[in-house]
């Protein structure tokens, strides 16, 4: 009996319905009516229906079966022993498996009959054995036994494989052809073999060279493996095929570790103050243990150490401090500021003043980073790939993560950005997801049992001590950056966020260096700290007066005046300040002269007598000048007129 006879069968309406017991008129009301009519019929080319005998009650089936389909007749001969087993000892592994696991099947269906009792035997098997088979397999397994007279000899014969028309040199020239990363098709890598067999000087012609089918038949023997790491490349073995090293959590604690990383939403948002559309960024803590959401922060700026503050303070705020966080290698995460372990830098988790000290430092949160360039190492890829498919495609803006994912409704929105979501908007929409929806989403892992992560973390979570919380003044200074300013004329300055802060206690140390530390979100106020880790003071905003207050209008001139007389008063009590830091006495030049004496030496004290030593320049006596020019001898002349008179004008008196 042929299988198809069993599968394809169909019966002229009056056949059906005596097998059925019924009168052909009742048969055909059903199948026109519709009502009560489980049958399935069609029309044959000759325009009449006919119906499928595999759609009759049981009985029926079972009658034709009795009547169409006799048992086969044995055959005379009869399985030897001994032959059956020096065949069998002698057969390979795998047909000897193959004959064990059909004599059981064959053993349990020995007394079976009827197609419906079968296929409950091969449904039955199915689900409680491992060695699948089929309904067809089974009637040509079962016929060819019966025809063999219970000789299960032909179930160690092996099947005989054709021999490939491929030669070993065409295959190669193939293989060379199609393992690359170009990936090329199938027919272009047959005729480059061809070529190459030319180039041989083989005598070979697109007739005579094997086809397209048998080098898709070749290729196909090639392993997955080796097709995936040549022909993708390694990223593509590493995703797909490579060895995957599972991890066991259930020695960590719910809340013990958390695991950070950063992803572009592929949703479109409108941000005030841009022209076009912006894809927004989520730095995201999750648990390690139970895969439940911690703290995030959404933002449209590039990642970094001030973003990521923010999210671990959303996270402690919510649940508590965590002993470690395990992160990747990203700069966002190596700085100074979150973790004390800059990419190239110094270490300054825990050493040195708290100033310098990083916020897990302060904090005493270990960091453990993955492997660089190993994105399974943190299992909050998955958790971002579930937020893609359940949250990013929810979103009438969704961009797609590539081009092909792209949907073409996303044109309308660069034409009118006003048609996509605002960006405070998709923030409470992002919120609302992560504290409802996907701590209560369906899921499914080997870390825990229960089917959904708010389950799974209220069951761990009790189980363990609390976490600790903290202050709110502990939690204002995690997102805390420092940078080392120095005091100018109007307090601190920080020029790349254009803001500056001013306080009493400034003037006295203006020029001098010290370490400030700032919350990027809140930059109204700040911490200056020495360089010594000491802290001074707080911060404030500096003075900023209107230059024409009767410019203003009337309500505004009070508080123009109030905030005039205040950058007044600072001004007066930074001007007594200073007179009062230091109150001389008084010096007059000669107190300068003289010390500037004993300065380079020219007076000194004895050591012995305590006397003044001067070894002043000593004035030497001056020897009497001689005549030398004719000024002096004029000089002289005129002397001796004065005193004795003109000789020649004595002559000349008598």
């Amino acid at each position: 009996m042929k299988k198809d006879w069993l599968s394809y069968t169909w019966l002229s309406v009056s056949e059906a319905a005596r097998l059925e017991g019924l009168s052909e008129k009742v048969m055909r009301n059903w199948l026109r009516s519709g009502v009560n009519c489980r049958y399935v019929w069609r029309l044959n080319p000759q325009g009449e229906k006919e119906i499928k005998l595999s759609s009759l009650s049981h009985n029926a089936v079972k009658l034709y079966m009795d009547e169409e389909l006799p048992e086969v007749e044995h055959s005379q001969k009869r399985e030897d022993p001994e032959v059956f087993l020096a065949l069998y000892n002698a057969s390979p592994s795998y047909a000897k498996k193959k004959c064990d696991q059909w004599t059981q099947v064959l053993l349990e269906t020995r007394d079976m009959r009827g197609t419906a009792n079968l296929r409950s035997f091969v449904d039955w098997w199915n689900a409680n054995n491992e060695f699948k088979i089929s309904l067809p397999r089974l009637y040509a397994v079962r016929q060819e036994y019966m025809e063999n007279g219970n000789d299960r000899s032909f179930l160690l014969k092996e099947r005989q494989v054709p021999q490939t028309s491929v030669k070993k040199e065409w295959l190669d020239d193939f293989k060379e052809c199609y393992l690359r990363q170009q990936r090329p098709s199938a027919n272009d890598c047959r005729i480059y073999a061809l070529g190459k067999a030319r180039q041989r000087c083989e005598n070979v012609n697109e007739e005579s060279f094997p086809s397209l089918a048998s080098f898709y038949r070749a290729a196909a023997k090639i392993g997955d493996g080796i097709k995936s790491w040549h022909r993708g490349g390694p990223k593509s073995f590493y995703d797909s095929h490579s060895l995957h090293i599972e991890r066991d959590w259930s020695a960590v604690q719910a809340g013990w570790c958390w695991i950070g990383d950063t992803r572009t939403w592929d949703v479109m948002v409108n941000y005030p103050g841009f022209e076009t559309l912006k894809r927004p960024y989520i730095t995201m803590f999750v648990d390690a243990r139970t895969d439940m959401p911690m703290g995030w922060h959404i933002h449209v700026t590039p990642p970094s150490a001030a973003n990521t503050l923010m999210a671990l303070r959303d996270g402690i705020q919510r649940f508590g401090k965590p002993d470690m966080l395990y992160v990747d290698n990203g700069r966002e995460y190596r700085n100074k500021d979150f973790s004390g372990n800059p990419r190239g830098g110094n270490n300054w988790g825990k050493e040195g003043s708290e100033w310098m000290q990083s916020a897990t430092g302060i904090l005493d949160i270990r960091m453990k980073f993955a492997i660089a360039r190993n994105a399974r190492a943190k299992n909050v890829e998955n958790f971002f790939g579930v937020c893609k498919k359940i949250i990013d495609k929810s979103f009438l803006s969704y961009f797609g993560g590539n081009s092909i994912e792209r949907p073409e409704q996303v044109k309308e929105l660069f034409k009118n950005k006003d048609k996509a979501i605002s960006f405070s908007e998709f923030k409470n929409v992002m919120n609302e997801n992560f504290l409802d929806i996907m701590p209560n989403y369906p899921c499914k892992f080997k870390r825990f049992a229960q089917d959904t992560r708010k389950k799974a973390w209220d069951y761990l979570y009790a189980q363990r001590t609390p976490m600790q919380t903290l202050t709110q003044e502990a939690l204002d200074m995690i997102p805390t950056l420092t940078e080392e300013c120095a005091v100018g004329r109007n307090g601190v300055s920080i020029s790349k966020l254009g803001v500056s802060w001013w306080a009493e206690w400034m003037p006295a140390m203006k020029g001098e260096k010290i370490i400030v530390r700032y919350n990027p979100q809140d930059l109204s106020k700040a911490w200056g700290y020495e360089k010594g880790g000491r802290i001074i003071d707080e911060m404030g905003a500096p003075h900023i007066v209107p230059a024409l207050i009767e410019a203003l209008p009337e309500e505004e001139r009070v508080l123009a005046r109030d905030l005039l007389s205040k950058a007044m008063a600072a001004e007066r009590s930074e001007r007594k300040l200073m007179k009062s830091s230091h109150k001389s006495k008084g010096i007059s030049e000669h107190d300068i002269l003289e010390a500037r004496k004993f300065a380079l030496g020219i007076k000194k004290i004895d050591e012995v007598t305590g006397e003044v030593i001067d070894n002043g320049t000593k004035i030497a006596a001056i020897a009497p000048p001689t005549t030398i020019t004719k000024h002096d001898a004029d000089k002289q002349k005129l002397k001796e007129r004065s005193e004795y008179g003109d000789p020649e004008l004595l002559n000349m008196l008598g």
